[in-house]
């Protein structure tokens, strides 16, 4: 029988099986790249299209008048009352362009943050927005509210770099997050808070009054506090926690208060700056983020056309 030895080595064959390495990391590179590409256009397409329903809602355009209020708790009266000016054409959503600093955890550094927002109780919300400083430390923001029962109802990202996804919150509760920060910012939605909007006020005290209102069809109860002459001190919401570092999700009060500053758009009187805190008892407090409001955008049901045979008209 003959033996066979093993084949001698030989740098050469070595060197030229390795020579295509370079090029198929370059290609899986590539590939990962594209794939990030089509995520981000498609994350996109779908915010641009809520973005532009957002801001052509159509609806009945009424007028704010002082007597339906009437019936509400004090609080209540004196906030529509300051919040809204009389005969102001009821919006149909807003947009809003926001700065501020925001963190995650007790101790951490707050880092700037700037966006555009578009928002409707009953039809969601689109943020989009930058995170950080200098090319190398910023992130590009994208949250998504749908109506409920869309397609892709809820989303929350940031790209690192504006080229890296990752998920800001994990995924099973990325909808409910979402929505109830959403009833939290209807303080800059007087609207919605209206009893023709269906909302549902009681009172608790002279200065604090409870609201229920409906954001994609599901109720919240909001909890105001406002001054004598009806100025907001205080919006409280019981929301769900993230869980972060360790520590688990758990239900908690979500504060906004540092309502220290007030501007009208177009009828009506927002805050335009507060701070948002976390506060799950008396003795613990996480101030997680300060808002600067910098402008409003109102948007409105188009005019009723006038019928040509209306009284008077001759033909």
């Amino acid at each position: 029988m003959t033996r066979r030895f093993p084949l001698r080595y030989d740098p050469r064959r070595r060197r030229k099986g390795t020579r295509w390495l370079p090029i198929v990391l370059s290609l899986l590179f590539a590939l990962s790249l594209l794939s990030v590409a089509v995520q981000r256009d498609r994350a996109d397409e779908e915010a641009g299209q809520l973005w532009e329903e957002l801001g052509s809602r159509g609806g009945e355009a009424q007028r704010f008048q002082v007597e339906w209020v009437d019936e509400l708790p004090p609080p209540a009266r004196r906030y529509l009352l300051r919040a809204i000016a009389p005969l102001t054409v009821l919006a149909s959503s807003v947009e809003l362009s926001l700065e501020g600093e925001a963190r995650r955890e007790h101790g951490g550094a707050l880092v700037p943050f700037s966006g555009v927002e578009r928002l409707a109780p009953d039809e969601g919300f689109v943020f989009r927005g930058a995170q950080g400083e200098g090319w190398l430390g910023e992130s590009t923001l994208l949250d998504r509210l749908s109506a409920q029962g869309a397609t892709g109802g809820a989303e929350s990202r940031r790209w690192l770099f504006g080229l890296v996804p990752v998920r800001r919150y994990p995924e099973q509760w990325v909808e409910r997050i979402l929505a109830e920060r959403l009833a939290a910012e209807l303080l800059w939605f007087p609207p919605a808070l209206l009893p023709q909007r269906g909302a549902k006020w009681s009172e608790v005290d002279e200065a604090r009054a409870r609201v229920s209102v409906s954001v994609r069809g599901r109720p919240y109860t909001l909890e105001l506090t406002v001054d004598e002459e009806g100025r907001p001190t205080a919006l409280a919401l019981e929301r769900f926690r993230p869980p972060f570092a360790g520590r688990e999700g758990a239900l908690s009060t979500w504060v906004f208060d540092q309502l220290d500053e007030e501007e009208q758009f177009e009828g009506y009187t927002l805050p335009t700056r507060l701070r948002g805190s976390w506060v799950p008892n008396e003795l613990e407090r996480f101030d997680a983020l300060y808002y600067e409001l910098k402008r409003a955008r109102f948007f409105f049901p188009p005019p009723q056309e006038q019928s040509d045979d209306r009284p008077g008209t001759e033909d």
